[in-house]
């Protein structure tokens, strides 16, 4: 039975999955990547198209990883980077959109760390427990030794034959 934790976590998981998915969506077919070539050029990044490819790209394929639970540990930060990079590119009066940015973050983090110990346990279906085994003292027993002669053979003389 799983418990009210365990589905707040497959939640938590689903609606991050399900808005970088949707982010990204939106990114590459309502904005264009033209616009968002635009908004990565105002920022002062390098190379605004190539990151804004990086962009897309990464927020739909971590976003679905991250949706289908695979590799929460590693798939989460590129997210979490996404996410702080956001926040600090928000202008200053925009206090909302910057926790916001945050807070998301902060829950990707704590989804990542969570689920590392889950994904470790096996189930133990029809595994048979095995016992460790008794520690058996050892007994020392002591042999006498016996001086062993060889048996001596007698040597059967030849039959004498008669004539």
């Amino acid at each position: 039975m799983k418990t009210m934790g365990s589905f707040f976590l497959t939640l938590n998981r689903l609606l991050l999955g399900g808005l970088f998915i949707f982010e990204a969506c939106l990114k590459l077919f309502v904005i264009k990547p033209e616009g968002v070539t635009n908004i990565i050029s105002n920022l002062g990044f390098p190379l605004p198209l190539f990151f804004a490819w990086v962009l897309i790209l990464s927020e739909l394929v971590f976003g679905f990883s991250v949706f289908i639970n695979w590799r929460l540990k590693l798939t989460t930060w590129p997210l979490v980077i996404i996410l702080v990079i956001a926040a600090l590119s928000q202008s200053t009066g925009d206090w909302f959109a910057i926790i916001v940015h945050l807070i998301l973050a902060s829950n990707l983090l704590a989804l990542g760390s969570l689920s590392g110990s889950r994904e470790r346990k096996r189930p133990e279906i029809n595994r048979p427990r095995v016992q460790k085994p008794k520690t058996i003292e050892k007994k020392v027993v002591e042999v006498k030794s016996k001086k062993v002669t060889p048996k001596k053979v007698k040597k059967k003389a030849p039959k004498k034959t008669k004539k």
